[in-house]
């Protein structure tokens, strides 16, 4: 995943499910993947450091997540699977894990 500044770019691909990682040390944005390919599939795991407190904002590619309230509690994660649509141009998600303790 690429990481500039306040936002966060994931990778997609259309031979495998990649998994795009990141440990936040301040408040992030999630932008659209690059490249977005039709239908392909991958996973967004964000962790909290040990301080932990940081907001995620998610952009309106990724359907239905504008209103999810994360858990900032130091040391947990929020991990996330998207599908892309047809047309390349939102992502379906589904939340696999919110606030899931991390060693």
């Amino acid at each position: 995943m690429t990481v500039v500044s306040s936002t966060l770019t994931p990778v997609s691909s259309v031979a495998t499910i990649v998994t795009n990682q990141a440990t936040l040390t301040a408040g992030v944005t999630l932008e659209p993947p690059v490249p977005a390919i039709p239908q392909a599939i991958f996973i967004v795991q964000l962790s909290q450091n040990g301080t932990g407190g940081y907001p995620i904002t998610f952009d309106a590619f990724y359907l239905g997540l504008s209103t999810l309230i994360t858990d900032k509690t130091a040391n947990t994660q929020l991990t996330i699977q998207v599908q892309i649509n047809i047309a390349g141009d939102a992502g379906l998600c589904l939340i696999l894990a919110n606030g899931q303790t991390i060693a």
